[in-house]
């Protein structure tokens, strides 16, 4: 285990370690995390279910060269899907089989609906585990720890050291005596209630809008919104699809995220919401 700033420092440093030819050897699911995308100037893209990637596409892929697969399997950025056990498994085997190292981004796994077991669970020497608490606390908390496999982690600590030469101390020893109290899982469990609420509240929102699909089970603090038509609103208070993805088919779908705002502010957003999309309702 290495601690890390953040989850991105940890994408940063497996850009560092498979450095040669990486663009040409790492897989991304579609759409996927903007900040992945620009750091490993992302070329190979697989499609996603709601179940996740399927496995004889995924298979055939894999079998091309790929050494590495970036995924995020529980809470997905942006979709909110989660892997299904069966899938999440087959995708391990793969993984296993032609020698392919999952980069896991457990970006919001603690409010997935289930407890399945992790990538690094499975296939702890083939899997490259990231974790950050800035998305599960708050953005200033720059602190974050990986879980890599034993034959790689000198290079993973070479790297590190060439970054910066330690995370925070001081944060690590105040996020210690958070958990160890208690106090984390209490944030947790007020969070996933307020996010819950929230989420109803837009879904409620969006759903007697016809042009409009999204998903019932997506999970974490944001929705991932299908439209029929064009959505070419000024000062949108989304996040695009085309960032998310270089395939045109996401052009007209858009993240909308609901936890970085206070109870005032989001009812404010959900009447802004009503005023720019009630007229695609009509």
């Amino acid at each position: 285990m290495l601690v890390v700033s953040g989850a991105q420092q940890g994408l940063d440093l497996a850009a560092k370690v498979f450095a040669a030819r990486i663009p040409d050897n790492i897989l991304f699911e579609d759409p996927t995390y903007p900040g992945a995308i620009s750091l490993f100037k992302a070329r190979h893209f697989i499609p996603l279910d709601h179940a996740g990637p399927r496995i004889g596409e995924l298979q055939a892929r894999l079998a091309d060269g790929i050494r590495l697969f970036y995924t995020m399997p529980a809470v997905h950025n942006p979709t909110g899907i989660s892997y299904t056990a069966a899938r999440q498994e087959a995708v391990a085997r793969l993984a296993e089989a032609h020698g392919v190292f999952i980069i896991e981004d457990s970006y919001l796994s603690e409010f997935a609906d289930d407890t399945r077991p992790r990538f690094v669970d499975i296939a702890p020497e083939q899997t490259i585990y990231i974790k950050s608490l800035s998305q599960t606390t708050v953005a200033g908390l720059r602190l974050g720890f990986m879980v890599v496999p034993s034959r790689l982690y000198d290079r993973f600590i070479h790297a590190k050291y060439t970054s910066d030469i330690g995370s925070n101390g001081l944060m690590q020893k105040f996020f210690d005596a958070f958990v160890r109290g208690g106090d984390y899982q209490r944030f947790l469990d007020a969070t996933a209630a307020r996010m819950q609420r929230r989420k109803n509240r837009l879904m409620d929102l969006l759903a007697p809008i016809g042009a409009l699909t999204v998903a019932p089970d997506q999970q974490g603090g944001s929705l991932w919104v299908k439209s029929r038509t064009g959505l070419n609103l000024p000062h949108v208070p989304w996040a695009p699809g085309r960032q998310f993805s270089f395939n045109p088919a996401m052009e007209n779908c858009f993240r909308i995220s609901f936890m970085s705002l206070d109870d005032a502010d989001f009812t404010r957003a959900l009447d802004y919401l009503v005023d720019i999309l009630g007229p695609m309702g009509r």
